[in-house]
């Protein structure tokens, strides 16, 4: 094991105490085998462990700085920060930092206990919503694949002819010891979970587990003006718990579809509208679509392209605020296509009109040719 402890926990050299269990905390969230099943997390997580039980001793942390090892026994000195060093107790380490059973954000127990109640998995839904299912709230029916109670046996993981025997895995202490590197750390029993038990002609169906895997369809209650991202109470468990432990949470995320006019930002909803430039130039009264139908919007005249409307209580109910925004249109105005003859001569007259009096009738015109005259060819 030569790598550097600092780097393994992602921290500087000269970082605080406060920040290497900081960091500590972050990684072993992240690898802990119990939430990370990815091919290396558990060697990963042991790694992590191993350099935390250094960094956090000051009188260990103080050798590996200077010397850039731990030899205990006196005899190590080269370039292994672990040498000598025997390792163990990082159960404790885990359970002091994160509560031991009832902190542990991963149901766990207490270590050395693999048969103390686990809390069960969460489960994460994310339901696709159009804007106004969002806005005005909806019933939605989710399929959710998780672990259950297994129907055959009611749980049990017995059948008539089932009986209880040892397991021969780790000869009934529900546990095993491994060695990796220069850790010895204690495991839960992947053969009879813990138990130190196993099921003799175990259930069919779950294999003596008491719970399969399986489908059920629930109706989600969506409150009115929810936004994206948003989560929402089901009122329901994720997966049960494991030796009498409590159920996981099952946790519903809005996904909010693009809508093809508005856009939504909180309460406030944005959509684009154009105008004619006769409109802009004289002012109008105009139709603009809302969640609501359409509604009456008074265009300025003189009204210049960059400007918006903003029509008040038009947008929606945020959920979170509970404020009611307003709907706000950018406006574009557009120039006139394909003019007959007559047309092209009425704006020719206009024209001509504007050039008389440019300073008023145009001033950004005016005040940009008057800035880029220096440089045009005399």
């Amino acid at each position: 094991m030569s790598k550097d402890l600092y780097e393994i926990l992602g921290v500087d050299r000269g970082a605080a105490e406060g920040d290497i269990k900081k960091a500590y905390r972050r990684l072993a969230m992240k690898y802990h085998p119990d939430r990370n099943k990815e091919a290396g997390a558990e060697t990963k997580f042991k790694e992590i462990q191993g350099a935390y039980a250094i960094l956090s001793d000051a009188g260990k942390k103080q050798q590996y700085d200077r010397f850039g090892t731990v030899d205990f026994g006196g005899a190590g000195g080269g370039p292994n920060p672990f040498e000598g060093f025997a390792g163990g107790g990082f159960g404790d380490i885990f359970n002091e930092l994160f509560g031991g059973a009832g902190g542990n954000p991963f149901g766990g127990g207490e270590a050395g206990d693999p048969n103390a109640p686990r809390r069960g998995r969460d489960i994460q839904v994310s339901i696709p919503l159009e804007l106004e299912e969002a806005v005005n709230g909806c019933v939605k029916k989710v399929s959710i694949a998780a672990t259950g109670e297994c129907d055959d046996c009611g749980g049990s993981g017995r059948t008539a002819s089932s009986r209880t025997v040892t397991c021969r895995n780790c000869d009934g202490a529900g546990a095993v010891r491994k060695q990796v590197a220069f850790i010895s750390i204690q495991e839960t029993c992947r053969f009879c979970q813990g138990q130190g038990t196993m099921i003799k002609n175990p259930c069919p169906a779950c294999k003596g587990q008491g719970r399969v895997r399986k489908r059920s369809t629930h109706e989600i209650k969506i409150p009115p003006g929810v936004g994206h991202g948003d989560e929402v109470p089901s009122g329901r468990s994720g997966e049960p718990g494991l030796n009498g432990g409590p159920p996981g949470r099952m946790f519903v995320q809005v996904n909010i579809k693009p809508h093809e006019i508005f856009e939504r930002h909180q309460g406030d909803l944005y959509c684009q509208i154009t105008i004619p430039f006769t409109t802009a130039a004289l002012g109008g009264v105009i139709k603009v679509p809302t969640l609501e139908g359409s509604a009456s919007a008074k265009i300025p005249p003189s009204f210049q392209p960059g400007q918006h409307i903003r029509l008040k209580g038009k947008g929606v109910l945020d959920y979170r605020s509970r404020n009611k925004g307003d709907l706000i249109c950018k406006v574009a105005i557009e120039t006139p296509r394909s003019l007959n003859a007559r047309q092209k001569e009425l704006l020719q007259e206009l024209d001509e009109s504007f050039a008389a009096n440019s300073a008023k009738n145009t001033p950004a015109a005016a005040d940009w040719l008057k800035k880029a005259k220096k440089f045009f060819a005399p």
